[in-house]
């Protein structure tokens, strides 16, 4: 009697499910950082690495070797002795895995606060004085903004309380890591604050800054994922600097989805172009920012 594998393929199970992985990707925040600012979840693949040899894996091979010798008898156990023909099991049953391991991970982390950095650094020292302080005021206000003198004394608080010199302005809000995977940079993509706006300056170098909440405005900016930062690097600034909740960041945010150039656009397009000057200007604000922390030795603000 002739075994083919036609034969073998119909006593499989329609889908498998091989991946092994629970809970999320909480203690692996650094990765999910890096999935954010490429914009495809590669770094999550690389860290979990492949599925060869698990044990939902072994135990689906075990599972189908023992319904072909119940089906074929000696002939079946004849079968499963050559090495080819276990291969071609392992290869036919992982082609049936439906396990979606990065998927999982992505949607069991926790809800995380995170950051927008909307690339401006304070130009106000507190040797300025009160004149300056309104200008700095000003210049903040017309980021996000906003016209009204509703917030004025807030703002100048902030400024006043925060400021240092790796501080920069940013919007924190609190989702889901598996909303925020969806973003991503293209032309005309826009990122949107509304409800009850989370503004600080946050100096995430040495772990200091102030925040002021801006009720009752929405404004609109231009995307790009390498502005977005988890709350969960070297400080955090909801847990570490200001010991809150966090469900203190209660900012509403809305992203616009970009534009991508379609793929028989050529290079020198004026839609290609425009998306890599806005990528290579964010990519080169951050390299100089980083730079820019990199020469200032950290400031110890608990030293007496």
């Amino acid at each position: 009697m002739t075994i083919t594998f036609e034969n073998v393929k119909s006593l499989l199970g329609k889908k498998y499910y091989l991946s092994e992985y629970e809970g999320g990707l909480d203690n692996s925040l650094d990765v999910a950082q890096e999935a954010i600012f490429d914009g495809n979840k590669e770094p999550i693949w690389q860290m979990i690495g492949g599925w060869e040899d698990s044990y939902a894996e072994r135990e689906a091979v075990e599972d189908a070797k023992r319904a072909i010798v119940e089906k074929f008898g000696t002939y079946g156990e004849a079968w499963i002795d050559d090495e080819e023909n276990i291969q071609d099991l392992y290869d036919e049953i992982r082609a049936r895995d439906a396990s979606t391991p990065v998927g999982d991970l992505i949607r069991r982390t926790s809800d995380q606060v995170f950051f927008y950095d909307l690339n401006y650094d304070p130009q106000w020292e507190h040797s300025d004085g009160s004149v300056e302080l309104l200008k700095e005021v000003k210049r903040i206000k017309k980021i996000i903004k906003l016209k009204t003198d509703d917030h004025d004394g807030a703002i100048a608080t902030m400024i006043a309380q925060g400021v240092t010199s790796f501080s920069h302005l940013v919007v924190f809000f609190k989702t889901s890591l598996a909303r925020v995977m969806f973003w991503s940079d293209g032309i005309g993509g826009k990122i949107t604050f509304s409800n009850d706006i989370a503004l600080a300056l946050y100096d995430r170098v040495n772990g200091a800054g102030d925040h002021c909440h801006i009720k009752n405005h929405e404004f609109s900016l231009n995307f790009t994922s390498q502005n977005l930062w988890i709350d969960a690097m070297k400080y955090t600034y909801t847990h570490d600097v200001c010991f809150m909740s966090s469900e203190w960041a209660k900012t509403k945010v809305d992203v616009r989805k970009g534009r991508k150039p379609q793929k028989e656009i050529g290079e020198n397009s004026p839609y290609f172009c425009k998306l890599k000057r806005n990528v290579d200007k964010a990519k080169r604000e951050m390299a100089e920012r980083k730079a820019k922390w990199a020469e200032k030795p950290a400031v110890d603000y608990f030293k007496e």
